[in-house]
């Protein structure tokens, strides 16, 4: 089938890549973002700028089976991205992939267009990088920005440590296994306090042993919502930086946010934390089933309307004006207002 002339999508964390065509309510292509054994986003940002541009030319090609010429391209970003990082990804698709026009989008931002909203709290427990982000009329807010240390990365390293300390395994317990079973049994209760009854579920590694895993060893609220820096607080600090905030739309992205018992949770820690007249109007129900695809599909969103054309640069206009065009163009600034078409494309 001929894309030409589709926006394609591209949402590269430091986990996974999503890719896939505007207009579509999931991604077609989800990859790990590993390039010849090397993580090129590493924390949400970009460590290896060769790397990644090749990883992403072979994404492109092989796996989405396009020729970046072809096709205009938006891609999402961290929130808090530098101006030279930006001006460098510009340069990168334009000169390195030959790309016809180019976008930017904050994955924050995105995530609430996935649910047919501009305003609200974006809550993303990604793999490398966690932040909280208030938004107002598809606007983040810079200085507003809450940074959490509770990530998906983070997680699996204390599980691994668990794991590593309690079972007197050699080579089978990796990194790569840790987090299989992390994000297979893992699962975020009801409290922070243990339950009365200890239960017990195995898993077998790929050398045939069986381990048995304890249920306090895979909970994570204790980790998410009862440590020094619970994820809740985060969340607390930014609503309460703009008057507009309190009492607005939650919404989660990211991987983690996907764990069991997730979702419920944090609406009930907020609940609790709050007076009822400033407690959060939406945060139990969303469009998107998954946490991990919403950014993608807030950007599937934005790239079906027709106002998409102002937020992005041709390559005649780059050439022209240069790199620092993307700063100045793909702010998301314009057509925020027409919330009944980001409804109405995300299949309210």
């Amino acid at each position: 089938m001929n894309y030409a002339g589709e926006v394609v999508v591209l949402d590269s964390g430091s986990h996974s890549t999503k890719l896939g065509f505007s207009g579509e309510s999931l991604p077609r292509i989800v990859i790990p973002t590993r390039y010849h054994g090397r993580r090129p986003i590493v924390g949400g940002r970009i460590d290896l700028w060769d790397r990644v541009q090749e990883m992403w030319l072979e994404m492109l090609r092989r796996d989405l089976s396009v020729e970046p010429g072809d096709h205009a391209v938006l891609l999402t970003e961290s929130p808090g991205e530098e101006a030279c990082d930006r001006e460098r990804k510009a340069e990168l698709f334009f000169e390195g992939l030959d790309v016809p026009r180019f976008s930017l989008a904050t994955q924050s931002v995105l995530s609430l267009y996935a649910d047919g909203m501009t305003s609200g709290i974006v809550v993303d427990v990604g793999e490398g990088h966690s932040t909280v982000v208030p938004v107002l009329q598809g606007v983040a807010i810079p200085s507003a920005i809450e940074y959490s240390r509770i990530t998906g990365e983070s997680l699996t390293f204390n599980l691994l440590s668990t794991l590593k300390h309690s079972f007197n395994h050699q080579s089978s317990v990796h990194r790569d296994i840790v987090n299989h079973i992390k994000d297979k049994l893992s699962y975020v209760s009801a409290s922070v306090a243990p339950t009365a009854a200890e239960q017990i579920c195995h898993y077998t590694l790929p050398d045939s042993t069986v381990i048995p895993l304890h249920q306090k060893t895979l909970n994570l609220a204790n980790q998410i919502f009862g440590g020094r820096e619970p994820l809740q607080e985060s969340v607390l600090r930014a609503m309460s930086s703009h008057e507009n905030l309190p009492g607005c739309n939650i919404s989660l992205s990211g991987g983690t946010t996907d764990c069991p018992g997730f979702r419920q949770r944090m609406c009930r820690e907020l609940r609790t934390a709050l007076p009822a007249e400033y407690r959060p109007s939406n945060l139990t129900n969303s469009k998107v089933a998954l946490g991990m695809y919403r950014s993608w599909v807030g950007g599937s969103v934005l790239t079906s309307l027709s106002s998409f054309a102002r937020m992005s640069i041709s390559k005649d206009e780059y050439q022209e004006y240069g790199p620092g065009l993307i700063n100045r163009r793909c702010v998301m600034e314009q057509g925020y207002d027409d919330i009944y078409a980001l409804y109405s494309l995300s299949g309210a």
